[in-house]
């Protein structure tokens, strides 16, 4: 019961933020998906290939998914939002000097962390990814879009939120973090920082999940000895 309690507290904490990127997801992901349908009646373009006595036509439908315009919102929207709700999480606290009071209740340190990281998955996966599998559910109807929507393009938006909880994990370390902010406290920041990139640039999914759960483990590691064994 306590736990639920510290659950529902830190939800509470972090509901608009996550109300915040739904809606930014939904209104510009949405219109984005109007406009694609809008325009679906239009003639694919096209290419021509070969020699001026026989050309080839190849239409562009079979390159890339309309969809594909999707990554840099769920991406931005991601790490926007895994930066504030860290933020608020361990950095707030600390500013207004709130963590005596929450880590002296009668409950552990442990239980204390798990809160936060469910209400922060929560976020995540209501404010984004909820709306990112419904307006891909919309967009894959037969016939909605110009161009065929890939299966692959749904987990590579996932892979997208990932990075944002990635950039959470980060910023919450740096956050707990007693050095100071010019020196080694924004070492988790530049991992996730050289993680990211590597991820955006590499097309085998294998590489991409091992590259991801690396950064993952070494932030999720560092944050749990931070917060359980931290003078507060």
């Amino acid at each position: 019961m306590r736990f639920l309690a510290l659950f529902r507290k830190e939800l509470r904490e972090v509901l608009p933020w996550m109300l915040l990127a739904a809606v930014v997801v939904l209104a510009i992901g949405g219109l984005d998906v109007l406009s694609m349908m809008r325009s679906g009646d239009q003639p694919p373009p096209y290419y021509y290939f070969g020699e001026a006595s026989g050309y080839l036509r190849i239409y562009s439908v079979l390159l890339v998914s309309d969809l594909w315009a999707f990554a840099p919102l769920l991406l931005l929207t991601s790490c926007g939002l895994g930066l504030v709700v860290a933020g608020r999480q361990f950095l707030f606290p600390g500013v207004v000097r709130e963590w005596p009071f929450t880590l002296h209740r009668s409950t552990t340190r442990g239980a204390v962390l798990l809160a936060k990281l469910c209400a922060a998955g929560a976020a995540f996966l209501l404010g984004i990814g909820a709306v990112w599998s419904v307006l891909y559910l919309y967009a894959s109807q037969p016939g909605a879009l110009r161009r065929p929507v890939e299966g692959r393009i749904y987990w590579q938006g996932w892979i997208y939120i990932l990075l944002g909880v990635l950039a959470y994990f980060a910023a919450a370390v740096a956050s707990l973090s007693r050095a100071r902010w010019y020196a080694t406290r924004l070492f988790p920041l530049v991992i996730a920082a050289i993680v990211i990139p590597l991820v955006l640039v590499t097309w085998n999914m294998a590489v991409v999940a091992t590259v991801l759960l690396i950064g993952l483990a070494l932030l999720a590691v560092q944050l749990i000895d931070l917060m359980l064994n931290r003078e507060f």
